[in-house]
């Protein structure tokens, strides 16, 4: 039986509202996979740096889902959690208000850790986020997986590549999540402004990316309606 491994990081706050779209459209595309799940959370200690301007109530809705932790990490078949929290103030170089991604992609690099304290080989790695409204089924890609290819959804770029959801294998996910280590020697090299999706695509830029259609939407909690 193949393995995979399912990282998630960020806040969880929204994952009950997405839940049924995460069983029917991607775990039923891993229905005879034996599957582990992984989950980097982003601490309470700063979360007024990483709330959006029009959430009022993030640390509310942040407390309750961590008070909801232990039918999360059921559902979610999570093996390894951590709370991490990462000073972004020494970021000076950057613009205040592109700050508060960096510190998801510190969470992807303390993440994929938690994947290889595991000292398990697995043959698929998906990164992607509790707050995914997912309305189409996962296609994964065809085996073997060649280690300098990612697999990434059509959409979301934003002059970049889409930060939302990758897969590959365990060395391709490695490099993918190690985009936080090299920020600053992109910084200097190019000069461009950090900006999340720019960066994973200039990280990435030696990489075969196939991209491929799934169809989902960010559930942030400012809307309890499907679709929002």
């Amino acid at each position: 039986m193949k393995r995979v491994a399912l990282l998630f990081v960020g806040r969880i706050y929204t994952w009950e509202h997405c839940y049924d779209t995460f069983k029917r459209h991607i775990l039923s595309a891993l229905n005879e996979w034996e599957i582990d799940g992984f989950l980097c959370h982003n601490s309470e200690n700063d979360l007024s740096v990483t709330c959006h301007p029009s959430c009022k109530s993030c640390k509310e809705l942040d407390e309750k889902s961590l008070s909801r932790l232990d039918d999360f990490c059921k559902k979610y078949f999570i093996k390894r959690f951590i709370n991490v929290y990462h000073d972004i103030s020494i970021y000076k170089e950057f613009e205040q208000h592109r700050i508060g991604p960096i510190r998801m992609h510190y969470c992807w690099e303390k993440g994929f850790e938690l994947i290889e304290q595991m000292n398990i080989h697995y043959d698929l790695v998906i990164y992607l986020r509790a707050d995914q409204y997912f309305y189409q089924d996962l296609v994964l890609p065809e085996f073997p997986l060649q280690d300098n290819t990612l697999y990434i959804p059509i959409g979301n770029d934003h002059t970049g590549v889409n930060d939302q959801f990758a897969m590959g294998s365990m060395k391709a996910m490695k490099h993918y999540t190690s985009c936080f280590r090299h920020m600053m020697d992109i910084y200097k090299e190019t000069g461009i402004p950090f900006h999340t999706e720019t960066y994973v695509k200039l990280h990435n830029q030696q990489m075969n990316i196939v991209r491929f259609p799934l169809h989902y939407t960010l559930h942030r909690g400012r809307n309890e309606k499907e679709g929002f």
